[in-house]
């Protein structure tokens, strides 16, 4: 698994287990700042599980597939 997540990584496919970027301070806007958020081996967000049209079904089967 680790040398997965290192290739999705260096390929900038996914941000697997955590998400390391720059980004805007949401107390100070008028600086920046490193942040780190939580990552996933899952789908983007909801819609990828309750949408029902063809591509959305064809990403869950796949996703499946992957994992």
């Amino acid at each position: 698994m680790v040398n997965e997540v290192a290739f999705e990584r260096t390929q900038g496919i996914s941000s697997p287990l955590l998400s390391i970027y720059v980004a805007q301070d949401r107390k100070q806007a008028d600086k920046y700042i490193p942040q780190i958020g939580q990552g996933g081996l899952t789908l983007p967000d909801r819609d990828y599980y309750l949408k029902h049209d063809g591509r959305s079904q064809k990403v869950r089967d796949k996703y499946v597939s992957y994992m």
